[in-house]
């Protein structure tokens, strides 16, 4: 999958994702996340003031 940016489209509102976030105190890193709608995205362990979501891609799906 390739990674698509925020500015260009956004995930369905509750849709699970990967995203791809640039930090204000470390270094880039993925996470997982949820799309809350409004440019908001849900994610343990950061911050709103502290990363910037810059890419996103589909939750791959589940193995069998």
């Amino acid at each position: 999958m390739k990674w698509i940016s925020v500015k260009d489209r956004l995930p369905s509102r509750q849709d699970g994702c990967l995203v791809w976030y640039n930090s204000k105190l470390t270094k880039s890193h993925i996470r997982t996340a949820t799309y809350l709608g409004n440019n908001h995205f849900s994610t343990s362990g950061i911050q709103d003031h502290k990363y910037e979501i810059t890419h996103w891609q589909p939750l791959p799906k589940a193995p069998e």
